[in-house]
């Protein structure tokens, strides 16, 4: 008797499961990309809250300090909060990226090995991704 010889690539639910492997990775790489920027956004929160403070006081002609005397006291309490949320994210930004470079490139693999089906844009976002991500670390690395 002649055994067949079966790669594990051919097993249909061990296709499947690499195929939707590659697709968690991906989603993964993405989430990763965005929490690597977090830190650079929350700059941004920070700043958009002392523009709502100077937006209030000009359309209300300054009247709201009559109604509430300290409130660019409770308006900047606020930034302490974004304080500690911005300097989490640039703590851990090179965790970040380098969990969504790995997930990336894992994904880019997985993905490569499905002949069945062609994942393009999976394939070219993921390596958009990696750039990206390489990008992000070396700006926030010399900024740091």
């Amino acid at each position: 008797m002649q055994r067949s010889r079966v790669s594990a690539l051919e097993n249909v639910s061990v296709r499947f499961f690499l195929v939707r492997l590659g697709k968690i990775f991906f989603n993964l790489s993405a989430l990763f990309l965005v929490l690597s920027f977090c830190g650079v956004l929350s700059f941004f929160a920070i700043a958009f809250l002392f523009l709502i403070g100077i937006f209030v006081t000009i359309i209300t002609l300054g009247t709201v300090f009559s109604f509430a005397p300290d409130f660019w006291n409770n308006l900047l309490s606020g930034t302490a909060f974004f304080a500690d949320v911005t300097n989490f994210f640039v703590q851990y930004r090179f965790v970040f990226t380098g969990v969504s470079v790995a997930a990336a490139v894992a994904a880019i693999v997985l993905l490569s090995l499905d002949r069945r089906e062609k994942h393009a844009a999976r394939t070219v976002f993921a390596a958009i991704f990696i750039v990206l991500s390489l990008i992000g670390a070396f700006v926030a690395g010399g900024l740091s």
